[in-house]
């Protein structure tokens, strides 16, 4: 009996001591962790930023407890990877309010050339020269339009539209004062026949 018992303390020693060799590894491969996700902060995409942030909370989920009694090194371990994750999600979310921002102001830009391309097509033509004069102002517009950029896909789309409808009716107006003209020009020369 006292064999066993022996046997039984000497393994509960065994088993503490590998306990905390396990505890302490766990507790090195965290304070790396922390350290690899801080130096995510100097990378310059923030797409490679954020996947490899993403890599990280998958790993620090696989590795394993870290003893209870060191509860302030687990606590503030724990604290460091927060904060890292919180400046990367932030640093990823202001860029992207910028982008959004930006976004608003091309868009705003864009209505208002298709606004006054829209005033041109309103304006009513009565010779050629005006024509010419709308047309190079509106190849003027098109240019800084298309100088503008792109925006998000969804304003995009509208956008587009809109620039196009404004077009379209220059040119429709343009079309029908020369049909017109046309029109005149062929009755004119029947009567002069």
């Amino acid at each position: 009996y006292n064999h066993y018992v022996e046997v039984f303390y000497d393994y509960l020693r065994l088993n503490k001591d590998l306990r905390d060799i396990d505890f302490k590894k766990n507790l090195d491969n965290k304070l790396e962790l922390c350290e690899k996700a801080e130096k995510l902060l100097t990378l310059k995409s923030l797409n490679k930023m954020h996947e490899d942030l993403q890599i990280l909370h998958e790993k620090w989920k696989d590795v394993g407890p870290v003893s209870k009694e060191n509860k302030d090194d687990r606590d503030e371990n724990w604290k460091g990877f927060q904060e890292a994750s919180k400046k990367i999600n932030k640093k990823r979310n202001d860029y992207f309010l910028d982008v959004k921002k930006k976004d608003q102001i091309k868009l705003a830009a864009k209505k208002e050339i298709c606004e006054k391309i829209n005033q041109l097509a309103n304006k009513e033509i009565k010779s050629i020269k005006e024509i010419n004069l709308s047309k190079k102002e509106i190849e003027k517009l098109s240019a800084e339009w298309k100088k503008l950029g792109r925006i998000n896909k969804k304003d995009n789309k509208i956008c587009w539209t809109e620039y196009r409808e404004s077009l379209n009716n220059f040119y429709t107006k343009k079309n029908d004062f020369f049909k017109n003209r046309k029109d005149k020009n062929k009755n004119i020369i029947d009567l002069k026949i």
